[in-house]
């Protein structure tokens, strides 16, 4: 064989197993599996790629875990001291009408950081969960959608 028919046989082999390779990490790649939710969304935040998701814009009352994880980021603030248990916080109207378990906070009322974390963890309370979003703005948005 010539130097350049076997340069050419070189590159269409690389070529190929490129193909292939590619072909298989695609065939690889698991399917989103159901979720029996209405809404969901699953991302790998550190590669900013969104892994699965159904409706992730539709808006919908804080889950469980959103409290859950809601919590942790409120006693990671508490131990770092960045808020106290007698600050306060308000409760908006939309808080107040938020669908599902409450604790029904009136809207006019400065809520302690104490009483908002008891209805949230106990009563599992939506309107208890709103109102940390105002304390961390834009970066609670990937805990809360608007």
């Amino acid at each position: 064989m010539t130097p350049l028919r076997m340069n050419i046989f070189i590159k269409t082999l690389i070529s190929g197993f490129l193909l292939t390779a590619t072909w298989w990490a695609q065939a690889q790649m698991p399917q989103a599996p159901e979720v029996a939710a209405r809404a969901y969304l699953l991302m790998d935040i550190t590669a900013n790629q969104v892994l699965a998701s159904k409706d992730p814009d539709m808006t919908v009352e804080p889950a469980s875990l959103t409290k859950l994880m809601t919590a942790y980021l409120v006693f990671d603030a508490l131990k770092s001291r960045k808020l106290n248990l007698q600050q306060t916080l308000p409760v908006s109207e939309r808080a107040w009408k938020m669908p599902g378990s409450r604790m029904f906070i009136d809207p006019k009322m400065q809520v302690p950081v104490e009483d908002l974390i008891k209805g949230m963890i106990v009563q599992s309370g939506n309107d208890a969960t709103w109102p940390w979003r105002k304390v961390w703005g834009a970066a609670s948005s990937a805990l809360f959608s608007s």
